[in-house]
């Protein structure tokens, strides 16, 4: 999220890093402990074949309370993951713009006394959103996005390679290059595959986004 509001930050070159670093330390530690909950507190027969798997750990750990603060917990997690997506979307279609491989209608002023929120890149998430919601179910829709997101992450990642082939050295590849880049792409490609033999729909409709992007951006780039 903070790479997608960089141009926006103050003290980007500093304050951004420092986001990057901080953001994925606290997300990853707080994976791991929940998972390691979600393993060891309930038995292995409560959680066999049950996709609420932290419900069933929070029962076991501290009755219908505790798995009713989780719930709630959960819920403001996801509600402040829809916020900072309200945030940084609308951000990345009018850098596509700025970029020529969007309509320009969707740019907007940052910084100075001219600078406003960018409406028509909200107005359009919002249509997407919507029809999204309208057509799929929680499940499924999250399946999905969960597709679309890694796969896109893995690309741009990908475009270390494409950069640093073009531009040599001069491209700042980041600490551990070109192995850590590697091996989170292809952990991305491996992950993305195995989630297909289970929801092939999800997989389907993901690559077909992708494929419509690249399409789009064709299109963009001639006209």
């Amino acid at each position: 999220a903070a790479v997608y509001i960089a141009g926006e930050i103050e003290d980007a070159p500093r304050n951004a890093p420092r986001a990057l670093w901080l953001g994925t330390s606290l997300v990853a530690v707080g994976y791991l402990v929940l998972n390691a909950v979600f393993v060891y507190a309930p038995l292995p027969a409560d959680v066999a074949g049950r996709s609420d798997v932290a419900a069933a750990a929070a029962a076991t750990l501290g009755g219908d309370a505790l798995t009713t603060l989780l719930r709630i917990v959960i819920s403001l997690a996801l509600l402040s993951s829809v916020s900072s997506m309200i945030v940084i979307g609308p951000r990345v279609y009018a850098q596509m713009a700025r970029d020529r491989v969007f309509p320009s209608f969707f740019e907007f002023p940052v910084g100075g006394e001219g600078s406003r929120a960018p409406v028509a890149s909200i107005g359009l998430q919002v249509l997407l959103a919507s029809l999204l919601v309208l057509f799929s179910g929680l499940s499924a829709l999250l399946s999905y996005l969960g597709l679309v997101l890694s796969m896109s992450a893995a690309g741009a990642v990908a475009c270390l390679f494409v950069l640093r082939r073009r531009e040599g050295k001069s491209v700042v590849a980041g600490i551990g290059y070109p192995v850590v880049p590697a091996i989170f792409v292809g952990a991305t490609i491996v992950l993305g595959v195995l989630a297909s033999v289970q929801r092939p729909k999800e997989w389907i409709a993901a690559v077909a986004t992708l494929l419509s992007g690249l399409i789009a951006y064709r299109l963009f780039r001639r006209t």
